[in-house]
């Protein structure tokens, strides 16, 4: 009994140690977590939808019409701050169909001089195989400029 509890005592300690000196990688491993867990999880065996367009033309609210996804919904620019992703399915609701992805708006400006939210559009548009459905708002009351 003594025995194992020297050899406890010992491994708490080499522990400890341990931490001391590599505990920082856990403290990031942790924080990449914290972010990846706010990454819509793609499924590369289904087909994407992405909806493209200006700010408050109504992209994330054709995304919550359409598939199971959530995206804040408000009468001001610049609502969506990152991607969300949602799933259409049958009217049955037994057969999955797609994944549609609502992305920031994008205002019209060069590459260069775009924000890193429109960057990620840019990116989903250029990355993602599937469908680019670019969304405008015809009426007078939103979206601004087409980008």
């Amino acid at each position: 009994r003594k025995q194992a509890e020297k050899e406890v005592e010992v491994c708490i300690a080499s522990v400890e140690e341990l931490w001391e000196r590599d505990g920082w990688c856990l403290d990031v491993l942790l924080d990449m977590g914290k972010e990846l867990r706010g990454v819509p999880m793609l499924s590369p065996d289904l087909d994407t939808v992405v909806l493209v367009g200006s700010p408050n033309v109504g992209k994330s609210s054709i995304v919550r019409w359409i598939s199971t996804g959530e995206p804040e919904v408000s009468n001001y620019a610049f609502t969506t701050r990152g991607m969300t992703l949602g799933h259409m399915f049958t009217d049955d609701h037994e057969e999955l169909l797609c994944q549609v992805m609502d992305t920031p708006g994008l205002l019209p400006r060069r590459d260069a001089d775009r924000n890193e939210m429109e960057k990620l559009t840019v990116a989903s548009m250029e990355l993602l195989e599937g469908v680019v459905v670019f969304v405008q708002d015809l009426s007078e009351a939103g979206g601004g400029k087409s980008s």
